[in-house]
């Protein structure tokens, strides 16, 4: 998926003299979505993690504030006039002329990579769990339903059950494999000097 609509939106919201713009990931990639974080930034608008008014979304919303320092303005003149044509499927700042547009260039890279770890973070914690809690409780429905209509039989019920323990240990396991990713991602913030909250 190509960046170009992306960056029509943001230039569009940045045109109106928007100070925020909020996003959607279209990608299931978060280092493509960090790549995208960049791009923002060179136009003037600086990531700043999810959205607390629309936490409540099926789907993480992302939001950028603009940034009104000298320089992120300068530097926002300078990617308007160098990548005139980027929302129309030409070269982005800091990105490899590759079909998706969201390949770093070496020199961006450890930006990326930076803004990468922040995403993971903000993505961490409570919010995995908040999105996928509900499972626990619609696939025992499901469950019961499916046994209404076959029989409720002893065989019948064992599977349901074995069924539901099986999403139970999947979520539990998820939970503790999000958790070490947390924190795998909290250290190299920590070591860049960034604070990240509890997960």
């Amino acid at each position: 998926m190509g960046v170009e609509r992306q960056i029509r939106a943001l230039l569009s919201e940045d045109a109106r003299g928007a100070e925020t713009f909020t996003l959607q990931s279209p990608w299931n990639s978060k280092r493509k979505f960090a790549s995208f974080a960049y791009i923002a930034e060179q136009y003037g608008y600086l990531y700043c993690g999810l959205e607390p008014t629309l936490s409540g979304s099926a789907r993480p919303v992302f939001l950028f504030r603009r940034d009104r320092s000298p320089e992120a303005h300068q530097r926002s003149v300078e990617t308007h006039a160098r990548y005139a044509s980027a929302p129309r499927g030409g070269p982005t700042p800091g990105m490899k002329p590759v079909a998706s547009g969201l390949r770093p260039l070496p020199e961006a890279r450890p930006a990326v990579d930076l803004l990468h770890a922040r995403i993971e973070v903000d993505l961490g914690g409570d919010v995995q769990r908040k999105r996928t809690l509900p499972y626990l409780f619609i696939v025992p429905i499901v469950i019961v339903i499916v046994l209404a209509k076959v029989g409720f039989t002893v065989t019948s019920a064992t599977v349901g059950t074995g069924v539901w323990l099986a999403v139970f240990g999947l979520y539990f396991m998820g939970l503790w494999l999000a958790r070490r990713r947390y924190a795998k991602y909290a250290r190299i913030l920590k070591s860049a000097g960034w604070t990240t909250p509890e997960g």
